[in-house]
């Protein structure tokens, strides 16, 4: 993942790229100048895409809104052959100690998001959820499990974290996207499930 919020430093990293799998583009949105920017990039160079759910008016409180960003921005990338499953919709979780719904909106956005675009990915910074709150582990873990039944399938966390590692592994078998428990049982045995 190539990761700025500099687009001329995006550009010079995707200069410079020569590997045979695509980068990950982080990101592109609907704020017009970065999009002008970025979006030709995006084209020529066939990139995987974080797209965040914004424009120039900023994060959007709504669902109705998020999703209409995400249509909008969809369509202008598969109409110049970006593949659906080269876009990650970041569906940019707000602290929910700021924001009390915050999570609430952030779910419903990946449940609405998964159904509108199956075949595209969704991703988010889960810790961004417990920002400036006390036991922000236990909050990121649940937040986690809560996304992951919802749609998420693309992670941005600390996996240094042990327990939250443990969590994946358990919501994974749990929703189906680990079939008959076969990681699970594999990361069980080499001891990588907290219990």
């Amino acid at each position: 993942m190539i990761d700025s919020a500099n687009p001329e430093a995006l550009k010079a990293a995707l200069s410079v790229y020569h590997h045979l799998e695509p980068p990950i583009l982080n990101s592109i949105s609907g704020e017009k100048e970065k999009w002008d920017q970025l979006f030709p990039l995006v084209t020529e160079k066939k990139c995987k895409t974080v797209v965040l759910l914004m424009d120039d008016h900023g994060i959007p409180k709504t669902i109705e809104e998020r999703v209409g960003i995400a249509q909008k921005l969809y369509r202008n990338l598969v109409q110049a052959d970006i593949p659906p499953d080269y876009i990650f919709f970041d569906i940019l979780v707000l602290s929910v100690a700021v924001e009390p719904d915050a999570a609430l909106v952030a779910l419903e956005t990946i449940k609405t998001i998964r159904s509108n675009f199956p075949q595209s990915h969704i991703t988010c910074g889960v810790s961004n959820a417990s920002m400036g709150l006390p036991a922000r582990k236990l909050i990121n873990r649940t937040f986690l499990t809560m996304a992951i039944a919802a749609g998420l399938d693309a992670l941005l966390i600390d996996v240094r974290d042990r327990a939250l590692i443990s969590t994946i592994y358990a919501c994974k078998a749990l929703t189906n996207q680990d079939p008959y428990c076969l990681e699970f049982l594999q990361a069980y045995r080499e001891k990588k499930i907290l219990v």
